[in-house]
């Protein structure tokens, strides 16, 4: 219970960091990206512009009983652009698509593993 009341309030400030996010998106896309793993270019507001991020862990999913997350309330400041289509991925679909492992998003510090079960 007490992990769905969090979910829904991430979910909440999520919801308003997203509109916001998407009016710099196509200033970001201007700018190199700050990193690029495969076939995508990462950009990332909190680095690139200068955002702020609310310092709380976002979860953004658990697979074999680990949890993924974000060091702060940013998955609405990250985007991932397809170098050869420029089409916009963000975080949640990168991971649903399967476009880029887990793995090499936790070993890139884009998520970092905040609970362990094993």
């Amino acid at each position: 219970m007490k992990k769905l009341l969090i979910l829904a309030s991430l979910v909440l400030l999520i919801s308003g960091c997203v509109s916001q996010a998407q009016e710099n998106t196509d200033q970001l896309r201007l700018a190199p990206p700050y990193l690029v793993i495969d076939q995508f270019f990462i950009y990332d507001e909190t680095i690139q512009g200068d955002k702020m991020c609310a310092m709380m862990l976002e979860f953004i999913i658990e697979q074999d009983g680990v949890s993924y997350g974000l060091p702060c309330l940013k998955s609405g400041m990250i985007s991932f652009v397809r170098s050869d289509t420029y089409q916009s991925f963000n975080i949640f679909e990168i991971i649903e698509q399967e476009l880029i492992p887990l793995e090499v998003l936790v070993e890139n510090k884009i998520l970092i593993v905040f609970d362990s079960n094993e």
